[in-house]
């Protein structure tokens, strides 16, 4: 993972070879076919998520109550689960991967004559989000590869993170579907960013931290969120570092 404080974007690869509706019958994976919505709205009801659930509660109540950006910045660094298995070993830790995985920025509502995959970010969503990835920035953040759907508005998303990738950004229509084992495959790097949409990209980070893929509504994705995931792209092989809404990123400075 590069360490500079820019980087050229990298070029853009396409991998077509699979559909939206892969239909493997992956362990730990759910098949839940909703598509992203600005209505979709699942309630936490399982108790094993509940915590994390809490805890991204318990972030944004204390951020509406005017928290200054160096208190920002430390709640960026410290929000921290870990997965049910415990800390990772060293020899796990040595081969650890780091994930992050977004949620597209605010898109174009749903309307007559648009096609779903084909809605393109707000001017003002692309504006709030270029704010987030300086935050990003700012914490040091840099990518190997950067993975997004190929729906427009995730292109898009994945496009502002370019500034802090040093490698490819590549296209997968793995992230325009529910979470797959054939997706694990495609995260190679020891820095990979994901863009994709609600409710896989919470089912993906639920199934590689907890290995339950079904727990993913305990993991609240608002558009423009990042997560940082550490460990092995395999179900319950990763521990979740960071869950960053997009209003601590846009008040994240040096």
């Amino acid at each position: 993972m590069g360490t500079g404080s820019g980087s050229a974007q990298g070029t853009i690869s396409v991998s077509d070879s699979v559909s939206v509706s892969d239909s493997r019958s992956d362990s730990g994976a759910v098949s839940d076919s909703r598509s992203d919505s600005d209505s979709v709205s699942d309630s936490a009801s399982d108790p094993d998520s509940v915590s994390v659930s809490n805890g991204c509660a318990a972030l944004s109540r204390e951020l509406s109550g005017g928290a200054e950006p160096a208190e920002h910045r430390r709640l960026a660094r410290g929000t921290r689960w870990s997965h049910p298995l415990g800390p990772m070993t060293r020899d796990a830790a040595d081969d650890a991967v780091d994930i992050y995985l977004v949620r597209h920025a605010p898109a174009e509502p749903r309307g007559e004559g648009i096609a779903d995959a084909e809605r393109r970010l707000t001017e003002r969503g692309r504006t709030r989000f270029a704010a987030a990835v300086r935050g990003l920035d700012a914490l040091g953040i840099r990518f190997d590869r950067v993975l997004s759907s190929p729906w427009v508005r995730a292109v898009e998303t994945a496009e502002l993170l370019g500034m802090l990738c040093d490698g490819k950004r590549v296209q997968t229509r793995r992230l325009a579907a529910r979470p797959s084992r054939a997706l694990l495959e495609e995260i190679e790097g020891r820095s990979v960013a994901l863009v994709g949409h609600s409710p896989w990209i919470g089912q993906l980070c639920a199934w590689l931290v907890t290995g339950q893929a079904g727990h993913g509504h305990g993991f609240r994705f608002k558009k423009g969120t990042v997560a940082h995931l550490r460990g092995r792209p395999e179900p319950g092989g990763c521990e979740l570092r960071a869950l960053w809404p997009p209003v601590v990123l846009r008040n994240v400075r040096r």
